[in-house]
């Protein structure tokens, strides 16, 4: 028996099953009044456990094919406990999926909260959970934080994306190439300036395949500064016009020293 559920009073067991099985002793009012999936099921009569030393016969048993942790979280959700902390954005999701399963919407709305915590860490993975479960501002903001990575160079894209439609996927593309098209436009707005003619950066990113790179190393957002990204490209230019090529470009982006963020597109 769980030990955060075996609690004094409880009408009816859910029992979930694995290595080793799972069983949650809770109150059927509570979970009625949680969640209309949960006051129709027990409508329906269950089948009684067998009677064994100890037991109590007339405790009414419900298995559940939910996976357990997931499960217990979403209990201790409905019940007046001190709000647990979710620690796994996999946890996360498969909580979700079972208040959207039993239609618990108490406990999605505080499982919607936790999600800003991992929008830094992982916005790619954030954006498709918050898309799948049609929660529009946090789907927004995870957007804008994506542009860290550059879409076209993934191999490997977060199962989360399975479950989102193409019209949010394509949001995310569009945003993407918006802002590579800022960058580009900003880069060959200042690189063919007379200033910069003799300029060895722009001399390299004459070459499209270098201006590519620097787009790439912008968008990835890991670089604070136009300076600092031109720094990793591997060009040293020792020129002043060096300083009036980053000068035109930060100018052009729209920002003091700083890469800058699109807007996010609207939900």
């Amino acid at each position: 028996m769980s030990d955060g559920f075996n609690v004094p009073g409880g009408d009816i067991t859910l029992r979930t099953h694995g290595s080793p099985n799972r069983e949650f002793r809770v109150h059927k009012l509570i979970l009625s009044l949680a969640s209309s999936v949960f006051r129709d099921m027990f409508d329906v009569p269950q089948p009684k456990p067998d009677a064994h030393a100890g037991s109590e016969a007339d405790i009414e048993v419900v298995d559940m094919i939910d996976p357990p942790q997931a499960l217990e979280l979403v209990l201790k959700l409905i019940y007046p406990l001190p709000p647990p902390s979710v620690d796994s954005l996999d946890l996360l999701v498969e909580s979700l999926v079972i208040t959207d399963k039993y239609n618990i919407e108490s406990a999605r709305a505080r499982l919607r909260l936790e999600l800003h915590k991992f929008v830094d860490q992982a916005p790619l993975r954030v954006y498709a959970i918050a898309s799948r479960f049609g929660f529009g501002e946090e789907a927004e903001t995870a957007s804008t934080l994506t542009i860290r990575t550059y879409l076209p160079a993934l191999t490997d894209l977060p199962d989360d994306l399975k479950y989102i439609p193409a019209t949010s996927y394509h949001k995310l593309v569009v945003l993407h190439e918006k802002r590579r098209k800022e960058i580009e436009d900003a880069i060959d707005g200042v690189l063919f300036e007379p200033a910069c003619l003799e300029c060895k950066v722009a001399k390299a990113l004459a070459e499209p395949r270098m201006r590519t790179k620097l787009v790439r190393i912008i968008c990835r957002g890991t670089q604070t500064t136009v300076v600092a990204c031109i720094k990793e490209l591997g060009i040293v230019c020792k020129a002043t016009c060096l300083t009036k090529f980053i000068e035109g470009v930060v100018v052009k982006l729209g920002s003091e020293n700083a890469v800058i963020r699109p807007t996010a597109p609207t939900y």
